[in-house]
């Protein structure tokens, strides 16, 4: 009777080991989200901002992501902004320039705009030879490289992200924002130069004819803007976009000088530290190893007992 008890409680203890061995190992295997409990910086215009959302819990894409990944950080995009200096200094560059105190912490810069560039038919430019400037801020392509230009030299710590905006195919009377792919083209240009990871909505034609219908009012109610529904789906495609961003660096053949003098005060906002990185065997990784030697031992018990 002792022996067939043994047995039995051996037997048990041999599947709880591997079952508990199976589950840590599924555990391992799963995943690990690289936005949770980051930090983030998003800068742009007004489609950034989505001021048609304040006061709500969500507000544009950026606080859907922040809320979804426990994120910490800024939404820092202000109606009106653009990349050239055609605004005076309502600019990106002056939304980056603003956390120059806080540049440490941040573990993603998610930049966007030219939309409003479009819209005051300002210039597109040419992309320069070299990583120094000096750019022409009074083109589109001016402005965007001094943008990387800056983001690069001063947020050390970050990924970087652009994101190109989607179509709109009925703001007819506003600038070029009807027909912005020579903007945007060359952005895509820019952003293989710079090593800056970009998500391309404008040359998406299935995502915009089918996905955000831009010439329906559906989703664009003014044409311009999205509407909660809109930033409802735009969310995904630039959270699991922002998921994928690695870590770059570029090679820079001459030395970088500041090149665009854009007086903003540097904002004294505090953000918490980013997180801690613990070092050592992972939690998993024992669980795993302890499930194994316990099952490995109930088994050796079980022979024991099969034997006598």
């Amino acid at each position: 009777m002792k022996r067939i008890f043994a047995f039995a409680l051996a037997v048990l203890t041999a599947l709880s080991g591997l079952s508990a061995f199976a589950l840590a190992e599924e555990k391992e295997e799963k995943p690990e989200n690289p936005l949770l409990k980051k930090c983030v910086l998003f800068v742009g215009d007004s489609i950034t901002e989505a001021s048609n959302e304040w006061g709500t819990e969500l507000v544009g894409w950026a606080g859907r992501i922040m809320k979804n990944n426990s994120m910490r950080g800024h939404n820092k995009g202000k109606s009106g902004a653009t990349l050239s200096n055609v605004r005076g200094e309502n600019t990106v560059i002056a939304q980056l320039k603003s956390q120059y105190n806080n540049r440490e912490r941040y573990d993603y810069v998610i930049m966007h705009g030219g939309v409003n560039d479009a819209y005051e038919i300002v210039p597109v430019g040419i992309v320069t030879d070299g990583f120094g400037g000096p750019y022409d801020l009074t083109t589109f392509a001016g402005g965007l490289e001094n943008l990387f230009d800056y983001a690069r030299k001063t947020f050390t710590n970050a990924k970087f992200g652009y994101i190109i905006s989607y179509t709109m195919p009925n703001a007819l009377p506003h600038g070029k924002m009807s027909d912005m792919a020579e903007y945007f083209e060359i952005a895509k240009e820019i952003c293989e130069k710079w090593g800056i990871p970009y998500i391309d909505f404008y040359f998406d034609e299935d995502f915009n004819k089918n996905v955000l219908k831009t010439h329906t009012a559906q989703y664009l109610p003014d044409t311009i803007h999205p509407n909660t529904a809109g930033y409802d789906i735009i969310t995904p495609y630039i959270e699991e976009w922002m998921k994928t961003i690695e870590f770059t660096d570029i090679k820079r053949e001459e030395s970088i000088e500041e090149s665009v003098e854009v007086s903003v005060e540097a904002s004294t906002e505090s953000l918490e530290a980013v997180h801690t990185h613990e070092q050592g065997v992972s939690t998993d990784t024992v669980v795993i190893i302890i499930s194994a030697l316990v099952a490995v031992a109930a088994l050796a018990v079980c022979f024991v007992v099969l034997k006598n």
